[in-house]
């Protein structure tokens, strides 16, 4: 059943989904504002001194016996187009990895249990509680990129099973 909106019906989906948008949005400027302060720290400081070379080894070099491969990349990438002043646009990398995992909670729930329970599911992890502090830690963006990846990864296997399962007979 449509709800009726100013500009007429909208069906359920949309409006879970414009909630979610909102909520989002918001989370991630209060993400930016809260972590306004900040500038490198610990790890971070480990990237900037010693992989300064393009080379094979310095991606490929364990940190604390953890392969940080992708994290390596993306602070290169920042060093090479932004320096080191602008430690938001760095910040900003670890926000928009923990948005796409929302959304992506939201998109895989949604299939599953509709959309009330898809949209409180994914204001859970939004709002992350008392692990926030991962979110203003740039140096996260590994770990929150690899549950990005992996939920996007459960999504195409979704999507591939469907695609390719045989009709159910009514």
């Amino acid at each position: 059943m449509p709800i009726t909106g100013i500009v007429g019906p909208w069906p359920r989906g949309r409006l879970a989904a414009l909630v979610l948008g909102l909520l989002m949005a918001i989370a991630g400027a209060a993400l930016m504002y809260v972590g306004g302060g900040l500038t490198f720290v610990n790890d971070e400081w480990a990237f900037i001194y010693t992989r300064r070379e393009w080379t094979l080894d310095v991606f490929l070099q364990p940190h604390v016996e953890h392969l940080v491969l992708f994290p390596v990349g993306v602070y290169k990438a920042l060093f090479a187009t932004v320096g080191l002043t602008e430690h938001w646009v760095y910040r900003l990398t670890v926000v928009g990895a923990h948005l796409v995992c929302v959304a992506l909670v939201f998109v895989l729930a949604r299939r599953r249990v509709g959309d009330g329970l898809a949209l409180a599911a994914s204001v859970l992890i939004l709002f992350l509680g008392s692990a926030y502090e991962n979110l203003l830690w740039p140096f996260q963006v590994g770990l929150v990129a690899s549950v990005a990846a992996g939920l996007g990864t459960l999504l195409m296997l979704a999507a591939t099973r469907a695609a390719t399962s045989p009709p159910a007979f009514s």
